[in-house]
């Protein structure tokens, strides 16, 4: 090649040289990505700190929940069940000890004596329901719940026996012929009442002996229950 294929080479390889340059200032100028890095969205890779692109292989797996552990359950259960179990102390303990009535109101005394005792009674039996649910949920072997509930079951029985029977005679006190007759009435109440407070007794000794049992199974919750402490 002469002197002058030479030179006209030459000046062929600035302008591609040139023509280059040109076209990567556009690029870069208007945020365009290069081609390596268009190539690796395309691909579904993502460019490693040195260049290199690695494959993403998707959205990354969201972290699995973790939930409550067996040690908080034990201790959640606990202070319900030692909340429930005072909430049934005083149910049996209330029930007739605060009767109060006064004369000359609208209230006549018989309805005051059926809304007082009406409402603590029914206390008594709503206090047993949950201690019965409260037991079938223990954070323990089923076996061992259903020992528990067994060990309630008859008392329980017996206690909401007590509160329907003393239902029964406040209504029939409301519905008694004169005053009279109510006060005869009232009178039935109060003996179905005391057997209501034996009753409860008698469960709660029950629930106490299922608390016992679930106080060795796991002392630490009812330990740390804040229910618990009193």
């Amino acid at each position: 090649m002469d002197r002058r294929g030479w030179v006209a080479l030459g000046i062929v390889a600035g302008v591609l040289i040139i023509i280059g340059g040109v076209i990567l200032w556009v690029r870069s100028s208007t945020g365009e990505a290069p081609a390596e890095q268009t190539l690796a969205a395309d691909l579904g890779v993502a460019p490693s700190p040195d260049g290199d692109a690695t494959t993403t292989g998707g959205d990354a797996p969201a972290p699995s929940p973790t939930g409550p552990t067996m040690e908080e359950l034990q201790i959640e259960w606990a202070d319900e069940f030692c909340r429930s179990r005072q909430t049934l102390t005083d149910a049996v303990t209330g029930l007739g000890s605060n009767l109060d009535w006064e004369f000359g109101t609208d209230t006549s005394v018989l309805d005051q004596l059926d809304q007082q005792i009406r409402w603590q009674v029914l206390a008594i039996g709503s206090a047993a329901n949950d201690l019965g649910m409260l037991l079938t949920q223990a954070p323990v072997d089923p076996a061992q719940a259903n020992d528990w509930v067994l060990g309630v079951a008859e008392p329980a029985q017996r206690a909401q026996a007590s509160v329907d029977e003393v239902t029964t005679r406040l209504d029939a006190m409301l519905s008694a012929d004169g005053f009279l007759d109510g006060i005869g009435k009232a009178g039935e109440v109060i003996t179905s009442g005391a057997d209501a407070v034996t009753a409860g007794q008698e469960l709660l000794t029950a629930v106490q002996q299922a608390s016992d049992q679930a106080q060795a199974e796991f002392a630490p919750a009812f330990a740390a229950a804040p229910s618990c402490q009193s």
